[in-house]
């Protein structure tokens, strides 16, 4: 008579599948974090992208860019919920993206986005026909209260001498996208 023998899965076989799996969830936790913040920076960048068209289309209507945003807040860093605030624009910044905009009476701009967890500054002027990007080092101690995390970078003020020009002569700071 032939008995059958049960059979189950021995304990190195479970520890070795166990093993493979930590490894993988390591391995997904490496790569997750440049791919999120590349996701993020996108984001400020497609925020860019559909403010300049906000501000061509505004320049349309009134022959001069807004002067400036928020209850003449010039020279600073907004944050994403103050546009809710002003409906001149027309134009609300995605979650967490923060904007700096400043006009020199309407005739010329400059505008940045940047996400309040990527690496990247994005940057574009009204005499300028690229966006530009400045990399910064996120690592930082910073206060989540304050609308200035930044305050090592100084944009330059709007002019028409803001142009290419200017963006490629410091291409140590600005990359072109």
């Amino acid at each position: 008579m032939c008995l059958k023998k049960n059979r189950a899965f021995t304990l190195i076989e479970l520890m070795v599948v166990l093993l493979i799996i930590y490894i993988l969830v390591i391995l997904s936790f490496i790569y997750y974090k440049p791919v999120m913040k590349r996701a993020y920076d996108l984001v400020a960048l497609s925020d860019l992208r559909n403010f300049t068209v906000t501000l061509e289309y505004s320049y349309i209507d009134n022959m001069s860019y807004p002067k400036c945003l928020i209850d003449n807040i010039s020279r600073e860093w907004l944050p994403p919920n103050a546009f809710e605030l002003d409906d001149s624009i027309g134009f609300i910044p995605s979650k967490d993206v923060i904007v700096y905009y400043n006009s020199n009476g309407g005739e010329d701009y400059i505008l940045a986005t940047k996400h309040i967890m990527g690496d990247k500054i994005f940057i574009k002027s009204s005499n300028a026909s690229r966006i530009y990007s400045i990399d910064i080092d996120n690592d930082t101690e910073r206060n989540d209260d304050s609308v200035t995390i930044f305050p090592d970078i100084t944009l330059p003020e709007p002019s028409p001498l803001l142009n290419d020009y200017y963006f490629t002569e410091h291409k140590n700071i600005f990359n072109p996208l």
